[in-house]
């Protein structure tokens, strides 16, 4: 994200701030499908995920007027993101599912993608069944794009614990993965 960008979208939520909801329309295409895509990830159903996201839209709009641009947007919208799904987490005592059926689904492209397919959805199915704290990482890391120090503020936790946590992730994927192959 561009510097640009990010003055963007903290003059569309003082906008917001200010009764603008011409401006909230634009943060929500904008953050929609990352939103989404996040919790997909997090809860494995789609409708969960599309009520997640419209929780959090919906805490962004009643928080309005608390908002103060300290930060980049995207980090105070992922911050209610997080708390909105620990919060169902929570409440649901939730267990993260498989959510390889929704992927067969989304995937049915030409055989000659099935093998590739295939690996995402193995990745996929290994990340989900990572703990929470290290899932979030990775999520954001590899599947948002984001740098460790956005990641470290939306999580509120230091750079140094981001990294442990990714690393230990990747270690924790690499012998899922593994034990997968001498499995088969």
């Amino acid at each position: 994200m561009t510097e640009e960008d990010a003055n963007h979208d903290i003059q569309w939520m003082l906008e917001v701030k200010a009764g603008n909801k011409e401006s909230f329309r634009k943060i929500v295409e904008k953050y929609q499908q990352s939103l989404l895509n996040f919790f997909h990830f997090m809860h494995a159903n789609s409708q969960e995920a599309e009520d997640l996201t419209q929780d959090t839209f919906l805490k962004v709009y009643l928080y309005r007027e608390k908002y103060s641009p300290k930060a980049k947007f995207n980090t105070f919208l992922f911050r209610i993101a997080r708390n909105t799904g620990i919060d169902y987490i929570r409440k649901k005592k939730a267990v993260p599912t498989d959510f390889e059926d929704d992927l067969l689904e989304d995937n049915k492209e030409t055989h000659d993608f099935e093998e590739e397919n295939e690996k995402k959805r193995e990745l996929k199915k290994v990340v989900s069944e990572l703990p929470e704290k290290l899932k979030n990482v990775v999520v954001m890391s590899y599947y948002q794009e984001r740098k460790y120090q956005e990641i470290a503020d939306i999580l509120e936790i230091p750079l140094g614990t981001v990294k442990s946590r990714m690393n230990y992730a990747m270690k924790l994927i690499k012998e899922k993965i593994d034990r997968k192959k001498s499995d088969e």
